[in-house]
Parts: C-alpha cells; sequence; structure tokens
C-alpha cells in the first residue's frame, strides 16, 4: 500500500514519457518519480492487443510493487487498453489520452486532426475521447502512422 511519501510512477513504451516527468518534477519538485520505459518492445503501436495489454499489466505491476501513489501513463497506446487492466494498480492511475481528449475538446476550433500509431487510430479512443468531452459539436479526423513513435523518438534524441 502507498502513503504521502511513496513516488509518483511514469511509464511509457520508450523515451516520449520523459517529457511528462519532466513536467512532474517541475510542478511537484518534492515528488519522487519513479520513471518505467520500456524500449525494448517499441514501437507499442506496433503490436497486437493482447500483447499490449500482457505489457501494459507487466509494468503495472512493477509500479505496484514499488508502492507508487499515482500513475501516469504517458503512453498513448497503452491509455487505450487502460481499461483491460483493471486492478492492477491500487492508486489513481491518468493517461495520455484521457489528458489530450480532455484538452482537445476545449479548444475553440471545428475540427481537429489527431496523428497517432496506428493502434491508437484503429481503437477510436481519441475521436470517441474528444467528443464525448466535448461541449459543441466537432468533426475529429485521425490518421494512423506505423513509423510515428520511431519519428517523435528520433526527434527527442536530436
Amino acid at each position: 500500500m502507498f502513503d504521502a511519501n511513496s513516488p509518483v510512477g511514469v511509464l511509457d513504451s520508450g523515451i516520449g514519457g520523459f517529457s511528462v516527468a519532466r513536467a512532474v518534477q517541475q510542478l511537484l519538485p518534492a515528488e519522487q518519480l519513479i520513471y518505467f520505459g520500456d524500449g525494448a518492445h517499441i514501437p507499442y503501436g506496433n503490436h497486437p492487443e493482447d500483447k499490449i495489454v500482457a505489457m501494459a499489466r507487466y509494468m503495472f505491476s512493477f509500479l505496484e510493487q514499488k508502492q507508487v501513489k499515482a500513475l501516469l501513463v504517458a503512453c498513448n497506446t497503452i491509455s487505450c487498453v487502460i481499461g483491460q487492466c483493471e486492478g492492477e494498480v491500487s492508486c489513481p492511475t491518468f493517461n495520455a489520452v484521457q489528458a489530450g481528449a480532455e484538452a482537445a475538446a476545449r479548444l475553440s476550433v471545428d475540427k481537429i486532426g489527431v496523428i497517432s500509431t496506428v493502434f491508437t487510430h484503429n481503437s477510436r479512443c481519441y475521436p470517441e475521447g474528444i467528443l464525448a468531452r466535448s461541449p459543441k459539436k466537432l468533426v475529429v479526423l485521425s490518421c494512423g502512422c506505423p513509423d510515428l513513435a520511431r519519428l517523435v523518438e528520433h526527434s527527442l534524441v536530436d
């Protein structure tokens, strides 16, 4: 079980979640963080759903053993299957799709475009999440890019 001194967990399928961890450190400098990045299996968005769920459960189990008091899922692909991982962690969990959909739904626009991995696109989690949160009628266009994770990872390194 976690307590007030327990760390905050951040997980991603690679290094992209470092930007989330950096933001948490800036907003909550007194908090300890545990970062779990699974670079061995990237890009997650090119794996079948059952493998993504299994990898996510492994990461959740690891962070549960570390007794994190909150979990930030920076990986969009894992965020799409998070409902299948209910009960894996006992702490509050926040995810990239939830945050992204909420932010997009607040925009003062009529159309929103989403570029994501193929899995995230096929799951329709962003269009459905944005439309469910939007107070007005929007057009949400989505496109899956098989090389997106690789492009993002290389841009972050360079």
